[in-house]
């Protein structure tokens, strides 16, 4: 899929769309990369190639268009590239424009949980409980029990 992405775009498509489906798809190859093959240091270096390649997309992307997702995936692309305070930033901005977007509060509370940000990290998790209040995530009942354990 990301050749035919790649060949869309170097034909000159003027389709931005094209641009957050092929960092989803650098996100996802990353991702299982870093999730099915920690032990292997050849796919840890393949893994960041992809980090930074969905980041180049996604920014190509956010250039001209604006979307919780992808601004939430970008972030996350971003810590996995070793970036965590830029990440956090990332986030933090985002959440204090759009302050409805339960996943940019769950991996926001997540950095500062890693952080050791414990304060922070409550806070961040019970805005995910207060902005996602049908529990569409499926995160009520470990954020509840994370938020009382810390």
């Amino acid at each position: 899929m990301v050749d035919a992405l790649q060949t869309e775009i170097d034909k000159g498509s003027t389709s931005v769309g094209l641009y957050e489906q092929l960092g989803n798809d650098y996100f996802d190859w990353a991702n299982a990369l870093s999730s099915y093959h920690s032990d292997d240091t050849k796919a840890a270096s393949d893994a960041a190639v992809y980090w930074s390649k969905a980041l180049s997309a996604y920014d190509t992307y956010l250039a001209s268009n604006q979307k919780d997702a992808v601004s939430v995936d970008r972030a996350i692309a971003t810590y996995e590239t070793g970036d965590s305070a830029g990440a956090i930033s990332q986030l933090e901005t985002f959440t204090s424009t759009v302050t409805d977007y339960p996943q940019a509060w769950y991996y926001l509370g997540y950095l500062y949980e890693l952080k050791g940000d414990t304060a922070n990290a409550k806070a961040a998790y019970q805005k995910v409980l207060d902005t996602d209040p049908d529990d569409t995530l499926g995160l009520k009942d470990t954020l509840t029990s994370e938020i009382a354990s810390m």
